[in-house]
């Protein structure tokens, strides 16, 4: 596929690759997932884990412990990297990196429709490894999921 490297003045985007990073984290031998809301510009009402994009100068490990206390309201602490997934569409090309954590403080809980980023997520929950494969998955963390180099 070959795509324009321009800016889409329309939606405010550039026709690059964006780069963002999964955290995954497991507890009692359950992963937390994350189900988008159905006003979020892709991905309405698929499950995720917790993530985001990268910023300017951010490393992976510092997005991953920023979007999970910006999303969830918890401290992590990554004990390590997973692998990546790359998602290519007509419209959206994304590289994440998914990174293992593990909780240090707080109680993980929907925060970003209060604070940063409104309606982005409705429900918050950790499920059973088996359970995943019969969940609607954000492409992203499907395309990993799918590639058999997730493990609890």
């Amino acid at each position: 596929m070959n795509y324009p490297l321009e800016y889409d003045a329309m939606n405010h985007t550039t026709l690059t690759p964006k780069v963002g990073v999964g955290v995954v984290i497991v507890n009692d031998g359950k992963m937390l997932l994350m189900q988008r809301s159905l006003n979020v510009s892709h991905g309405k009402g698929q499950w995720s884990v917790v993530g985001g994009h990268i910023e300017l100068g951010e490393t992976v490990t510092d997005a991953a412990v920023r979007e999970t206390k910006e999303e969830i309201g918890v401290d992590i602490q990554i004990v390590s990297y997973l692998g990546w997934a790359e998602c290519m569409l007509p419209e959206y090309h994304s590289i994440s990196v998914f990174v293992q954590a593990v909780i240090e403080s707080g109680e993980p809980q929907i925060l970003e429709p209060e604070i940063l980023e409104p309606e982005k997520a409705i429900d918050l929950r950790f499920v059973e490894y088996d359970e995943i494969a019969n969940m609607a998955l954000f492409d992203p963390f499907r395309r990993y999921y799918n590639s058999g180099k997730l493990r609890l």
